[in-house]
């Protein structure tokens, strides 16, 4: 059965690597699934800083995916 998990949980689970690399990943999803809809970056920084697990990212860390 599929569950989800905590963050915490799956740091444990998965190791610190994992769980960046899945971040990164839903980071890049993310920006490409709102982009169009922004019409500059301003708006799609803020949009993506709303979402918890990326409020602490920086602008150029956002825009290296942009």
């Amino acid at each position: 059965m599929f569950t989800l998990l905590t963050q915490e949980e799956a740091k444990e689970s998965y190791g610190d690597y994992r769980y960046d690399e899945g971040l990164e990943k839903g980071l890049i999803a993310l920006i490409n699934a709102i982009k169009p809809l922004c019409k500059d970056f301003k708006s799609l920084y803020n949009l993506v800083i709303s979402q918890e697990p990326y409020a602490d990212l920086t602008e150029e860390e956002v825009k290296k995916y942009y």
